[in-house]
């Protein structure tokens, strides 16, 4: 019987290009959920706007500076790295009447707006 050997090089290269690809995906889906997210939220003094945050799974909330619709453009802050590589993100919104936002509020929202906005960001990467 005659035995056969196929050898396949380069196996790490490839797997680190296809693990780039998916961190770089990941990164668009959870910026493009932040930007529905900050663009869907009611407006009365822009705080609960500006309190969205991307968060690492298991991480706490960075307070960062972001501009409301009134001024300079609010800006991503970006995916956290060990998130790409750990168990995920969350995005979280530190106001405290956010789920109040989410059942209807306020007349600038629908109520769940919250899931539509999501649902709306996922809609782009179908």
């Amino acid at each position: 019987m005659m035995s056969v050997t196929v050898k396949v090089g380069n196996v790490n290269k490839v797997l680190s290009a296809v693990r780039e690809e998916i961190e770089e995906l990941a990164s668009e889906v959870v910026e493009g959920i932040w930007v529905q997210l900050v663009s869907d939220t009611p407006i009365d003094t822009g705080t609960a706007e500006r309190s969205w945050q991307v968060v690492a799974l298991g991480g706490t909330a960075e307070t960062l500076e972001r501009y409301d619709r009134r001024g300079t453009p609010i800006v991503f802050p970006g995916v956290p790295e060990s998130a790409l590589r750990g168990d995920g993100v969350s995005i979280v919104s530190g106001v405290d009447y956010m789920s109040a936002l989410n059942n209807g509020w306020s007349s600038q929202a629908p109520s769940n707006f919250v899931e539509i906005a999501v649902d709306k960001a996922l809609l782009g990467f179908s």
